[in-house]
C-alpha cells in the first residue's frame, strides 16, 4: 500500500495525537503528519484525573479570588483555550494520552513545539510534569498511570516521566537522593541527563527556572504575573535537541530502538503546588519502515553506530563505509549483529581529542539498495571532574581517562576572581588526581563561591571545570560536637538522649534545633530530655527496621512521658575501626536523620539521603519520610572515630537504626554482614549443617485449599482472620485428609522455595519453584519437608526458618533451649523442646532456635503454610557464634572459616581527663596526672595503636582527690633498648 507523504490532522475530528520516535527517516516509504492547534477547536482528548481543556470563562478566579489568565495569544479575549494538566491546587494529578498518528509505523523523526505556563502556586513549587513519547506497551496509554519512580524509589511520579520510550521531565521538587530540581531526560527508564534549573519562580525569561514567572504581589497562589515560555523538542537523524525558553539545554545522539508509540503529558501537585498549562501545540512526525540508524556512541578510544532492520528492510553489511575526521576506517570495522540490530565499531588509536567536534560520514544500503546514511559529528568529553566543598577547603577529583593523566604542575584555581593556585596540593591515588585548596579564613556562609579550575593533561589537552555554588551552613556545628548524653557513652555503649518539648518536629532543622536547645541550656530547657546508655541505636515501637535485634525505647524515657510523635533521639559514640578500607554506614528511620562521623569524608551516598554539601563528614535526610533508607560510603584508615546520629519522629510510624559493614554496598541486599554499630560477631571456624545425600523430600498440597472441604477450620491461635488456611492446626488437618493427593518430589537440594513472580526475597539466592505453583499468585497451600540433617561437629547450633506465611521445624528427640530470633514475637518452642513454630499468618516468619547437637545425622521435619499474598520458605543454620546463616543444602555439611564482623564502641568517660604528662627522655620514664574523684580507683592502660588497650601499667591506682598522679613508671612499650616512636595512654575509673 502506498502511504501518502504528508497530511494534516485537525484535532476536532478525533482524539489528540500520541507518538513515538525512530531514528533516520527513509527516502521512500514514509509519511509526515503535521498537527498545529491552539485548542480553540474543541479537541477530543483522552484525559485522566484533572487534565482538561479550559479557558478564561471556565476558570474565572484563582484561589485568591484573582482573575486567571486565558490562553497564550488572546489573554484578554474570553474563550481562548489551553490545556490544563493541573492547576495550582493541592493534590492534583492529570494525564493526557494522544493517539498514534502513523497507524503503527515506527517514527523516523519529530518536532514538538508548545508554550508552557508553570508556577503561580507556592514558594517551593511542586511537583512537576513531563512530555513523554512512549512505546505501545506502556501502562500510561490505557490508564494514565504507571510513571517512573524517583531516585528514592517513590513510584508513579509524572514529573519523572514514562518507563518506556523518551521522557522529558520537569521536576520542581527535590525528592531526596540524587534527585535534581530541573529537567531530566530519560530513555527507556534510564536517565541520560539531569539539567539543574533550581531558581524557583523565576522570571518568564529566566533560563535557570522551570517556572514562567514570579509569584504575584499577594504571594502564594497569586498567578497574575505568570507568562508563557516556549519548549521545543526534536529528534532529527538521531540527535535529540531540547530548547527551553529559547535556550538549547540538550543536543546529543540518543540510542533509540524504533517502535510505534504515542505522546503522553502528565503532571501532579502535592501540598506544594503549581500550574502546569500548555498552549499552541505543534507536532510534526515522520514515520518510516526502512532500516534505520538507531544509535551512536563514542568514547575516548572507540566510535559505534547501530543500524536496526525494519520489516523486510535489512542492512547489507557489504555496503558499510565509515570516514572519521577525513580518514577512511572502513577496512578495520568490527560488525556484529544481534537480533535486528547491527553494531558497527571502530577502535581508535591514538585516542580521540577531547571536547572537539569530530566529523564522520557513515554510508550503507539495505538489501533493496535504499541508502542508509549519516553525515554529522561527535564529541568525546574529557574526564568528569568532581568538585567537593567544605567551609575550609575545595577539592577537584580528576580521573585518568585512557592515557590522559593530569599534569600536577599545570593545575590552577581561581576563587571569586582570586588566583589561589600557589597553595594547591595534588595527590594521585587509584587513577585519580585530587587537587585541593585549603581555605583560611572559612568561606562565608550565604555567599556565592565562583570557581575556575583548569589544567592540562600529559597529551597537552585542556582540562577544566567552572561553576558557582552557594555556601551553605553545615547541618551540624562546624567541627564542634553537639552536646548530649556523652557521659552515658560508657562500657562500649552509645550515649543516647531522648528529647521532646510538646511542639511539632516537621523537619530535620526543627529536630536539630531541639537538640541544640537542650545542649545549650539544659537547666533552662522548657522541654524534657532523658540521657541513657544503650548498646546500639536500633529502636522502634515494633519491629519496623532492617537489622536485628530491635530495641524498645529505654524505660527511663518511657517513664518520663516519651510521646508517640514529635520526639528526637541523639546518640554519640566512639567507633573502633580496626582495619583500614572502605566502609558503608546504613540507616533506616521514620522520619529523617542526620549522621556525622568526625574524620570521615563520605564519597558516595545511595538511597534517599544526601551528603551535606559543605560538610562531607555528614549524611542527612532533611524531610519527613516513612523510610529514609540510606547508605553512605567512605574510605578511611584504622582508628577511633566519633559518631553522632540523630533521628526524629514527626508522626505515624516510628523507628531509627544505624548499621555498618566493611565494603561498598549501595543496597541493603548487597551484604549479609550488616550489624548495628556497637554490635560485633567474632571470627573463627564454625560448623554448617547440611542434608545427607538423599536431600529433601517435599510433599505439597494445594493451591486453593478450601476450608470445610479440604481441612477443618481451627481458630487462629494468635488472633486475626480465621478464613482459609491460617494456622498449623489447619495444616495438620490438610495432611490428615486422605482424600487429598499431594505432589511429592524426592531428592530436592534445599528448602529454598518461592512462588515465581509473587514470592518475597528471603535471605538466600537460588530459589526453587514450588512444585504446585501456577502462573497466578498461589494461595492457601501447605508443604511438608522431610530429610536427614547432618551436623558436622559437636556444638550448639542456631537453626531456623523464614517464610511467608507460618511454619515449624522439628528435630524429634532433641531439645531447642531458646529462641534467638523471633520476628513476629509469636514464635514458640513446644513439643518438649523438639519443635520451634511460628503459628501465624505473616510476611516474615523468621524464627531461629538454639540447640546443642553432637556430630551425626538427625531426622528433621519442616512444615509451611501459605495463606495469601507472596509465598516463600527457606531453612538455614550455623554453629553458634557464626557471623552469618547458611542455607541447609544437600551434601552441604561442612566447616566454614568466617571473619569477624561489626564495629565495636569505646567507652568514653568525660569526668577523667589527663591534665599533665611528664616524660624523662634520659630515664625513659613517665608521670601522668589526671582529674579524679575522691575515694575512687583508676586503671592506667597503654597501647601502640589506639585499638588494643588490654595492657595496663597499674589497674588499681587510689585517687589522690581532685587530681591523681601515677608516679614515675618505666615506658611500658620499650623492649630492651628499643623505644617506640609513640605510645598511647588511657585512664579508666574503676
Amino acid at each position: 500500500m502506498k502511504i501518502p507523504t504528508e497530511r494534516s490532522l485537525p484535532f476536532a475530528k478525533g482524539p489528540l495525537l500520541c507518538l513515538s520516535l525512530c531514528m533516520a527517516p527513509s527516502v521512500t516509504n514514509s509519511q509526515t503528519i503535521v498537527i498545529d492547534t491552539d485548542f480553540n477547536d474543541n479537541p477530543i482528548l483522552n484525559t485522566f484525573g484533572v487534565a482538561r481543556v479550559t479557558d478564561i470563562n471556565a476558570v474565572t478566579t484563582n484561589p485568591l479570588g484573582l482573575p486567571t489568565l486565558g490562553g497564550k495569544d488572546e489573554d484578554s479575549i474570553a474563550g481562548d483555550k489551553y490545556i490544563e494538566i493541573t492547576s495550582n491546587l493541592v493534590n492534583q494529578r492529570g494525564s493526557i494520552v494522544f493517539e498514534d498518528p502513523t497507524g503503527g509505523l515506527p517514527i523516523g523523526g519529530f518536532k514538538i513545539r508548545a508554550d508552557l505556563r508553570v508556577g503561580g502556586g507556592t514558594i517551593n513549587p511542586a511537583d512537576g510534569f513531563s512530555f513523554n513519547l512512549v512505546r505501545p506497551n506502556d501502562p500510561l496509554i490505557g490508564t494514565g498511570a504507571g510513571y517512573a519512580a524517583s531516585p528514592t524509589g517513590e513510584v508513579n511520579l509524572p514529573e519523572e516521566g514514562s518507563t518506556t520510550g523518551l521522557a522529558i521531565g520537569f521536576d520542581e521538587w527535590f525528592s531526596g537522593g540524587s534527585d535534581t530540581i530541573g529537567l531530566s531526560i530519560r530513555l527507556d527508564n534510564t536517565i541520560l541527563r539531569e539539567i539543574p534549573l533550581g531558581t524557583r519562580n523565576g522570571a518568564v525569561g529566566d533560563i535557570t527556572s522551570l517556572q514562567t514567572g514570579p509569584l504575584g504581589p499577594q504571594g502564594e497562589s497569586d498567578d497574575t504575573l505568570l507568562g508563557w515560555s516556549p519548549i521545543e523538542i526534536s529528534l532529527d537523524t538521531g540527535r535529540l535537541s531540547i530548547s527551553w525558553k529559547g535556550n538549547e539545554v540538550f543536543s546529543e545522539f540518543v540510542n533509540w530502538t524504533p517502535s510505534p508509540g504515542q505522546v503522553v503529558l502528565g503532571g501532579r501537585t502535592g501540598g506544594s503546588r503549581a500550574h502546569h498549562h500548555m498552549d499552541n501545540l505543534y507536532v510534526e512526525v515522520t514515520g518510516a519502515n526502512e532500516a534505520q540508524v538507531t544509535g551512536i556512541r563514542s568514547g575516548y578510544d572507540f566510535f559505534e553506530i547501530d543500524v536496526t532492520d525494519l520489516g523486510t528492510s535489512a542492512l547489507d553489511p557489504d555496503t558499510i563505509g565509515l570516514v572519521i575526521d577525513g580518514n577512511d576506517v572502513s577496512g578495520s570495522l568490527i560488525v556484529n549483529k544481534v537480533g535486528d540490530t547491527t553494531t558497527i565499531r571502530h577502535n581508535q588509536s591514538p585516542q580521540f581529542v577531547f571536547d572537539t567536534a569530530i566529523p564522520f560520514q557513515f554510508t550503507a544500503q539495505d538489501t533493496f539498495g535504499q541508502a542508509i546514511a549519516r553525515d554529522d559529528s561527535f564529541t568525546v568529553a574529557g574526564p568528569v571532574i568532581t568538585p567537593k566543598f567544605g567551609l575550609d577547603f575545595v577539592e577537584f577529583e580528576v580521573p585518568n581517562l585512557g592515557s590522559s593523566v593530569l599534569d600536577p604542575a599545570s593545575a590552577t584555581l581561581t576563587l571569586n576572581g582570586t588566583d589561589v593556585s600557589a597553595g594547591l596540593t595534588v595527590t594521585t591515588q587509584g587513577g585519580v588526581s585530587t587537587v585541593r585548596h585549603d581555605q583560611d579564613p572559612l568561606f562565608v556562609v550565604g555567599s556565592n563561591l565562583n570557581y575556575v579550575f583548569s589544567g592540562t593533561d600529559n597529551l597537552a589537552q585542556s582540562i577544566g571545570l567552572t561553576g558557582t555554588i552557594g555556601v551553605v551552613e553545615p547541618v551540624f556545628p562546624f567541627k564542634e560536637e553537639l552536646a548530649g548524653a556523652d557521659d552515658e557513652s560508657v562500657d562500649g555503649n552509645w550515649g543516647v538522649r531522648y528529647i521532646w518539648n510538646g511542639f511539632e518536629l516537621p523537619t530535620m532543622t526543627s529536630a536539630l534545633n531541639l537538640v541544640k536547645q537542650a545542649a545549650a541550656d539544659p537547666d533552662g530547657f522548657t522541654g524534657t530530655f532523658v540521657d541513657t546508655s544503650e548498646s546500639m541505636m536500633n529502636h522502634s515501637t515494633g519491629s519496623a527496621g532492617f537489622v536485628t535485634p530491635d530495641l524498645p525505647y529505654h524505660p527511663d524515657a518511657v517513664t518520663a512521658g516519651l510521646p508517640a510523635d514529635n520526639f528526637a533521639m541523639y546518640g554519640v559514640a566512639d567507633m573502633i575501626i580496626e582495619e583500614a578500607g572502605t566502609y558503608t554506614i546504613g540507616t533506616h528511620s521514620d522520619d529523617g536523620f542526620a549522621i556525622r562521623v568526625h574524620g570521615w569524608e563520605f564519597d558516595e551516598v545511595f538511597g534517599n539521603g544526601q551528603i551535606d554539601t559543605f560538610s562531607r563528614d555528614s549524611i542527612i535526610h532533611p524531610a519527613p519520610t516513612g523510610d529514609s533508607n540510606t547508605r553512605a560510603v567512605a574510605t578511611l584508615e584504622a582508628g577511633i572515630y566519633r559518631i553522632e546520629y540523630m533521628w526524629w519522629e514527626f508522626g505515624g510510624g516510628d523507628h531509627g537504626e544505624i548499621y555498618i559493614a566493611k565494603g561498598r554496598f549501595p543496597e541493603d541486599s548487597d551484604s549479609i554482614d550488616w550489624l548495628p554499630i556497637g554490635m560485633t560477631v567474632p571470627g573463627g571456624t564454625f560448623g554448617v549443617p547440611g542434608f545427607d545425600s538423599s536431600g529433601v523430600e517435599t510433599t505439597e498440597y494445594g493451591p486453593g485449599l478450601v476450608e470445610g472441604t479440604d481441612f477443618t477450620m481451627s481458630p487462629n491461635p494468635n488472633g486475626g482472620d480465621d478464613a482459609n488456611l491460617t494456622n498449623l492446626t489447619e495444616l495438620q488437618s490438610v495432611i490428615d485428609n486422605v482424600a487429598l493427593t499431594p505432589v511429592v518430589t524426592p531428592n530436592v537440594a534445599a528448602i529454598n522455595f518461592n512462588d515465581p513472580g509473587f514470592g518475597g526475597p528471603g535471605r538466600f539466592d537460588g530459589d526453587i519453584s514450588f512444585a504446585i505453583a501456577t502462573a497466578a499468585d498461589d494461595n492457601d497451600f501447605g508443604c511438608i519437608y522431610t530429610g536427614n540433617l547432618v551436623i558436622p561437629t559437636d556444638g550448639t547450633y542456631h537453626i531456623g526458618f523464614q517464610g511467608d506465611d507460618g511454619g515449624y521445624l522439628r528435630i524429634p528427640g532433641q531439645t531447642f533451649t531458646s529462641l534467638v530470633e523471633n520476628e513476629t514475637g509469636s514464635s514458640v518452642i513446644d513439643e518438649a523442646g523438639a519443635r520451634i513454630a511460628a503459628d501465624i499468618p505473616t510476611g516474615n516468619s523468621n524464627t531461629v532456635g538454639e540447640i546443642t547437637l553432637t556430630a551425626g545425622s538427625y531426622p528433621i521435619e519442616v512444615g509451611f503454610f501459605e495463606r495469601g499474598g507472596g509465598a516463600y520458605f527457606e531453612v538455614f543454620g550455623v554453629e553458634n557464634g557464626g557471623s552469618r546463616q547458611f542455607l541447609i543444602e544437600k551434601d552441604g555439611a561442612r566447616s566454614e572459616d568466617l571473619p569477624p564482623i561489626g564495629v565495636a564502641l569505646l567507652s568514653k568517660t568525660k569526668e577523667v581527663s589527663i591534665t599533665d604528662i611528664v616524660y624523662n627522655n634520659e630515664t625513659d620514664r613517665f608521670n601522668l596526672t589526671w582529674t579524679s574523684s575522691p575515694g575512687k580507683t583508676y586503671g592506667l592502660y597503654w597501647s601502640l595503636d589506639l585499638v588494643d588497650f588490654s595492657s595496663d601499667v597499674d589497674d588499681s591506682i587510689l585517687s589522690g582527690g581532685e587530681l591523681t598522679s601515677s608516679g614515675l613508671f618505666k615506658n611500658p612499650a620499650t623492649v630492651g633498648d628499643v623505644r617506640p616512636d609513640r605510645v598511647f595512654f588511657r585512664i579508666i575509673e574503676n
